[in-house]
């Protein structure tokens, strides 16, 4: 995130020299929709439109406004407009598609996915959007197809490996799916408790219990705070693991964390700490 704040202030920057200029505008409105600066991207977009509301850039600054609203039509409409404006606009189609994902025109995406991948076939957001749009149509040999081509051309972004492994295994392939979670794990830090989780799940359900906890213990290291579940299983798991290897101070420490992550799942601590009571007993 440290990367886009830097890139938004050079683009700031840029637009004091020259407030006119509208060329790149529409990369500085993505840096602003993934930072979430729903204020500098409106005025970012009333800036545009005032220079000239009929540039494709334009077009894809006010549609990323309106998708930050979550007004997908209005954003849609937008992007359409910017692919009419340049029929060769990647972005326009590219964005078009994330569009209409949103609003579950599942064909409409994949056809402006592949006017993307026609324009560039090395942009790895056309294949990643193909893949996600099989997905969604249950297809998952063709997802993983397109995820593919998108790790193929994004080697170091775990987001690929991470989809192409959750398509493995949603297709009962699960040696597929832990190479590909071990290359996310690896490959850059955004999608390492995702990752863990997963493995960590496949591992014990190949009765690899030391490589489980290995994978659970990295899940606790990286997990965000939206990943309540997934941190109680992991001090769920984890607590069984030591009490196997008579290890019953550590247990207690991983019990102790479950009410705090999940209040829901407390109970399930309560009665792991009740058989240990019982048990010494």
């Amino acid at each position: 995130m440290r990367e886009f704040d830097e890139a938004g202030s050079e683009f700031s920057a840029l637009q004091a020299l020259d407030p006119f200029r509208l060329e790149l505008s529409d990369v500085h409105s993505n840096i602003l929709y993934v930072t979430e600066d729903r204020g500098r991207l409106a005025a970012l977009a009333q800036r545009c439109a005032a220079v000239d509301r009929f540039r494709p850039e334009t077009c894809c600054v006010i549609g990323n406004y309106y998708s930050l609203r979550r007004e997908h039509d209005k954003a849609a409409g937008y992007f359409r407009r910017a692919a009419q404006l340049d029929s060769a606009c990647l972005a326009a189609w590219v964005l078009l598609g994330h569009e209409l994902i949103e609003l579950k025109n599942t064909a409409g995406a994949a056809d402006a996915y592949r006017r993307a991948a026609d324009i560039d076939a090395r942009d790895y957001r056309a294949w990643y959007g193909l893949g996600k749009t099989y997905e969604m149509l249950n297809m998952p040999h063709y997802a993983l197809r397109y995820y593919a081509r998108a790790a193929a051309l994004r080697p170091h972004d775990s987001r690929m490996w991470c989809a192409l492994a959750d398509c493995y295994d949603r297709a009962a392939q699960p040696d597929s799916a832990i190479a590909c979670y071990r290359r996310a794990l690896h490959a850059s830090p955004e999608s390492a408790a995702h990752a863990a989780a997963r493995l960590a799940r496949l591992y014990a359900a190949a009765g690899d219990r030391p490589r489980a906890a290995h994978c659970y213990r990295l899940l606790l290291a990286h997990a965000a705070t939206d990943a309540a579940d997934d941190v109680a299983s992991a001090c769920l798991f984890l607590a069984s693991y030591e009490l196997d290897r008579r290890n019953p101070r550590a247990a207690r420490q991983y019990l102790s964390q479950v009410a705090d992550a999940a209040p829901h799942r407390a109970e399930e601590a309560s009665a792991m700490l009740r058989a240990m009571a019982s048990s010494s007993n």
